[in-house]
């Protein structure tokens, strides 16, 4: 199980998506639970401009899901 969390975690480059992964994602307002965070695997961020608070959550999760799917199928 892998959370998203826009205050923090591994970059979702740095994840290896390969093996089976359940991912979970949050609101923008307030992302996962603590319990959802504290029961992850590995918490997962973005990295983006220090001008963007955070990211919409669609958005988020297919730039995640395309990384995902570039590792498990090779370069897109």
């Amino acid at each position: 199980m892998v959370g998203a969390d826009a205050r923090g975690g591994m970059d979702y480059t740095d994840f290896d998506f390969k093996d089976r992964t359940a991912l979970i994602v949050g609101n923008e307002e307030k992302g996962i639970s603590p319990l959802l965070k504290k029961n992850s695997d590995q918490l997962i961020s973005i990295s983006h401009s220090s001008k963007v608070e955070s990211l919409n959550v669609s958005v988020s999760t297919a730039i995640i899901l395309y990384e995902a799917l570039r590792q498990k199928k090779g370069e897109i």
